[in-house]
């Protein structure tokens, strides 16, 4: 037996003196007095860091992020969550009640809230390693039976429930204006929203509440609440950049294990410390250029040195870009036409920089990237050489400058610096904006149709100024009257209808609202989605007749209707009738030289569209060949499938690989003030 008395404990007969670091001084009295305060804390701690690392290790496998309402109705309760269930972390318990709790339209609590004898009501006594909830309907008067107690159990490191009842009240979530009504937290809302904001790049309270009800909440939510959730989603991504730059070499590493090409920039500390001073120079003499002469200050530099030093750590590593081009174009890049359009575009993300892109256009007119570079920089001369640099490296540079290939782009400064040694050599064809032209040969008559085909095929724009100069007065009226963009697009010849596109917003914003790991990783998938989609069309029947796309077909239908009407044709030489002469009788236009064997015409629309002219249908149509014959390879249908053949597969790396590589750089940091002065 054994006897507490006195503050000793008597085994037998012997008295042994309790060891006052192992006991309390009992003054709980009982059997609380004799329990040890060192063992408890002891446990209690280990229990609080188990579940800290519970949750890191289960977040990687098991993202938090709730289940559609369509896929919880189709699931039973105790699917979900019951009493003996285990889950991976603490926050995953707390998922998994939100969720059965909003299919049925109920709401918990996890507050301590106030001990009723009448109502019996318990305390719930929530820590780390102990989660206990009870109904939220503010229905207590009827005693809901509703509790959930969950623990971790440090032997088996998971999350145990160890008691769950279902709500016995009859209380359902309703809505309120300034209230959630909602079962889930704005932290599983926003996880939701995440998503749609990696993808899209932007984020708006339509687009928040479309993603969130009524696929995740039975109840339409209140706007104060969406708010919320949009706060949330857009803290989530800044939270998790610190952590995933880390992880931006690893997916690199694991982007060219896949084939692709892929180049991460990093500037040291003493590089960004300079960068911040020179940033706060311009900045200063900016804001003199508006003071009076008497009150102007010299840069103060010591200043903004110490400001440098104690803002960026000297040893520290930043990444402040990278730059990619698809495997699936790398190993196609000699199926497209060799014409390439490539824009720049300033990114809205916290911190600003600039994305330059570089595509080329596949049979069907769609926007195929050959390579993308991001840096959180101002677009200048450098920063565009750091993006040609890349894609020299990665096509090769010959094939890049090839006397055949032409650039399409925006002549501004930082392009013009960039590219002036090439625009010297006039060994590309430059348009800037590039919109397609219409058939403006047939449009100045045949009066001065041989000066504007002489422009068409001129090298350089100083060339082709010097050929309009020399134009007769009525057709250098016309050609006035024509926007210099479009007729920039007409006179770099064979072009092949090559135009730079618009892209669609949510193609435009997708790297604005992300850091550069969430950037790439979004780049990787649309790239994916759009090659395995258009190489589904590409090699479907449906969308080919007779060796013509349908999307080519679409280019030239309007050409094609007007060769089957009065059109008259005669061949000069009886013995070649692969050249003739084409009229339109009933147009007005006059004649037209054709010829088969090299897609000419003197209107110019072959080599400025890409398409046949209705001239060059009717010449074919009279010798009973097809149309095909007069679309260029690239073209065709068998052209639009060697442009995505099947036996090769674009891949992109899986999350888990990343994360779970020991190849994490821990010193890779995100820029700060990363913007270089011009």
């Amino acid at each position: 037996d054994v006897v507490i008395a006195s503050g000793q404990v008597v085994v037998g007969s012997a008295a042994v003196a309790p060891r006052s670091d192992e006991y309390d001084d009992g003054k709980k009295g009982g059997v609380q007095g004799g329990r040890k305060k060192m063992d408890h804390k002891q446990k209690k701690a280990k229990r609080k860091e188990l579940s800290k690392q519970l949750y890191d290790a289960a977040i990687i496998k098991h993202p938090i992020k709730p289940r559609s309402l369509a896929e919880l109705q189709q699931m039973n309760r105790d699917e979900i969550i019951k009493t003996g269930m285990t889950f991976p972390s603490m926050a995953h318990v707390k998922l998994a009640e939100s969720e059965v709790n909003e299919r049925d339209a109920k709401a918990v609590s996890s507050g301590a809230g106030k001990k009723s004898k009448d109502s019996g009501a318990r305390f719930n006594c929530n820590d780390a390693s102990r989660y206990v909830s009870s109904c939220g309907m503010r229905q207590n008067e009827s005693g809901c039976e509703y509790r959930l107690v969950a623990n971790v159990r440090t032997k088996a490191e998971n999350v145990h429930i160890t008691e769950f009842k279902w709500h016995s009240c009859e209380g359902e979530l309703q809505s309120r204006p300034k209230h959630a009504s909602t079962a889930y937290t704005v932290k599983h809302l926003g996880a939701v929203v995440k998503p749609l904001a990696e993808q899209t790049g932007t984020l708006t309270a339509k687009s928040v509440k479309n993603a969130i009800w009524p696929a995740y909440m039975k109840l339409q939510p209140a706007q104060s609440f969406v708010e919320r959730v949009m706060k949330e989603a857009k803290l989530q991504l800044r939270s998790t950049a610190e952590e995933q730059i880390r992880h931006l070499p690893v997916l690199a590493e694991e982007c060219i294990r896949a084939g692709h090409k892929v180049k991460v920039y990093v500037r040291s500390g003493a590089e960004m410390r300079d960068i911040h001073v020179a940033k706060k120079k311009m900045d200063h003499d900016i804001q003199q250029l508006t003071a009076a002469l008497s009150e102007r200050v010299a840069f103060d530099e010591q200043t903004a040195r110490q400001e440098a030093d104690q803002a960026i750590p000297l040893e520290g590593r930043f990444a402040y870009g990278w730059s990619y081009a698809p495997s699936t174009t790398l190993a196609t890049i000699d199926k497209f036409h060799p014409v390439d359009v490539n824009d720049a575009s300033h990114m809205q993300c916290p911190e600003s920089g600039t994305s330059f892109t570089t595509t080329c256009l596949d049979a069907a007119h769609r926007s195929v990237v050959m390579a993308v570079t991001i840096l959180h920089d101002t677009e200048r001369e450098d920063t565009w050489n750091v993006h040609n640099a890349f894609i020299h490296e990665a096509y090769g540079k010959e094939r890049i400058d090839s006397l055949e290939r032409r650039r399409i782009c925006d002549l501004d400064e930082g392009v013009v610096h960039s590219l002036r040694g090439h625009l010297l050599g006039g060994g590309h064809y430059f348009a800037n904006y590039c919109d397609r032209v219409k058939n403006v040969a047939s449009a100045v008559g045949s009066l001065g149709r041989s000066q504007y085909t002489q422009a068409v095929y001129a090298h350089t724009q100083y060339e082709i100024n010097q050929v309009k100069s020399k134009m007769h007065a009525n057709v250098s009226e016309f050609v006035d009257k024509i926007p210099d963009k479009n007729q920039y697009m007409a006179a770099s010849g064979k072009m092949w209808g090559m135009v730079k596109q618009e892209p669609a917003p949510e193609e435009a914003g997708a790297a604005t609202m992300q850091h550069l790991y969430g950037a790439l990783r979004s780049q990787l998938q649309r790239d994916q989605k759009a090659f395995n989609d258009q190489r589904i069309e590409a090699h479907s029947e449906a969308h080919s007749v007779d060796q013509v796309p349908e999307p080519v077909r679409a280019r030239f239908k309007d050409h094609l209707l007007k060769s089957a009407h009065n059109m008259e044709i005669y061949y000069p030489d009886q013995s070649n009738k692969r050249r003739a002469v084409v009229s339109n009788i009933m147009g007005g236009e006059g004649e037209f030289n054709t010829d088969l064997d090299t897609h000419f015409c003197e209107c110019g629309v072959f080599d400025v569209d890409g398409v046949p002219c209705s001239h060059l249908i009717h010449h074919a149509s009279g010798l009973g060949l097809p149309l095909s014959s007069l679309l260029h390879p690239f073209d065709r249908t068998e052209g639009w499938r060697a442009q995505y053949p099947v036996e090769i597969e674009f891949v992109v790396p899986s999350i888990m690989s990343v994360n779970q590589s020991d190849k994490m750089d821990k010193g890779l940091m995100l820029p700060t003030d990363v913007r270089n002065p011009k």
